[in-house]
């Protein structure tokens, strides 16, 4: 993998997940400012150990792993941050409902893909044109030669089949997990 993708891929993972670990070092580290020295540290472990990250893996799960033990070192090495701060066990509820949201979160992501390729091409190109090129009803309308009214039918008809196949998506998953 050439450098360059290797950093766009680590980016847009990490971007991905910087909110949770954010959430979870500051229930760590009530100061604001060893808070962001933490997560400083933490983004640079997380860089310099990219190369472990597996892709099957879930990344914020395993970032929220790295950020785990970078706190634990922080506390370690801050007697103050041990008396401060969430108790232990109530952070690590919060990592939990962060990495439970996380995962809801993918499984919805993938959801979503999986219906937008079932999507007519024409479907997926009326998509792009209002939410890619971020272009109004009245453009579209012009562009494809049609009233609003049958781009905002159109649009309606699309949405109402990614929702439902999205639903149908979400049910099957939450099925075969049970």
């Amino acid at each position: 993998m050439s450098e360059d993708l290797r950093t766009k891929q680590f980016l847009a993972l990490y971007t991905g997940c910087q909110r949770q670990l954010h959430v979870y070092v500051r229930c760590h580290v009530p100061n604001a400012q060893d808070a962001d020295d933490v997560l400083q540290e933490i983004s640079g472990v997380l860089w310099e150990k990219f190369g472990q990250f597996r892709p099957e893996e879930d990344f914020t799960r395993w970032a929220c792993g790295v950020a785990r033990l970078e706190v634990l070192k922080y506390r370690q090495q801050n007697k103050r941050a041990r008396t401060v701060g969430l108790k232990e066990d109530f952070a690590d509820r919060v990592l939990d409902d962060i990495l439970q949201a996380s995962t809801e979160a993918n499984i919805m992501y993938e959801a979503m893909r999986a219906c937008l390729e079932k999507i007519s091409a024409w479907g997926r190109w009326i998509l792009k044109l209002r939410y890619e090129s971020g272009k109004s009803v009245v453009e579209i309308a012009k562009e494809l030669g049609c009233t609003e009214a049958a781009v905002y039918k159109t649009l309606q008809r699309i949405h109402d089949a990614l929702y439902d196949c999205v639903e149908a998506e979400l049910s099957r998953s939450a099925s075969s997990i049970t």
